[in-house]
């Protein structure tokens, strides 16, 4: 009889939790994503609730990546989402950490999308890839990195390494007139 009661007090208890706390209330991300890190190959399509890249890693091209988390490139990895056309929306920040490499975007103005070399003939000539930042993209001494016909919606920011003060210094000066939505080109 006791056991009865005290099963019946841990229900009531749950059901009453249940109401306080609907489902779906503890996880930010829609129902099915999880969170992915890659350590080296292709991204697949697919919704996941962050992406970390720990080692060289690229998108195919075609796929179709929404990240509701943040995308973080950890120190001496590779992202590679600019060699072939793809659509890629990052829901809060993409984050570079010292020593790795980004590309994202690419587009037939820069080579881009050639997969095959600079000479406007590969395989997606002509294609360009689509790819939004909600949030914002910065990068602290990365070995390199390349955005390009992006769109930002946050801050661009970039301390020390390779080329990604070059081109925000350029970036800057083009996006004077809509500071908090940017476009690289």
């Amino acid at each position: 009889m006791k056991t009865n009661k005290r099963l019946g007090s841990l229900m009531t208890l749950a059901a009453a939790g249940a109401l306080m706390f609907p489902a779906g209330m503890a996880s930010a991300a829609p129902h099915g994503s999880t969170a992915l890190t890659c350590t080296g190959g292709d991204i697949a399509s697919g919704t996941y609730s962050s992406i970390t890249v720990a080692g060289a890693c690229a998108v195919p091209a075609g796929a179709t990546v929404m990240v509701t988390g943040n995308l973080n490139v950890l120190s001496g990895a590779m992202l590679d989402a600019d060699s072939a056309p793809s659509t890629i929306t990052v829901g809060h920040n993409v984050v570079g950490y010292p020593g790795s490499s980004i590309g994202l975007g690419c587009t037939a103005a820069h080579g881009g999308c050639t997969s095959g070399g600079p000479d406007g003939n590969g395989p997606y000539a002509g294609q360009q890839s689509s790819i939004t930042i909600m949030g914002n993209a910065s990068f602290d001494h990365v070995f390199n990195a390349a955005l390009d016909g992006i769109t930002v919606n946050g801050n661009v920011s970039s301390v020390g390494g390779g080329a990604g003060v070059d081109f925000l210094d350029s970036f800057r000066s083009r996006s004077r007139t809509t500071p908090s939505t940017a476009t690289s080109p």
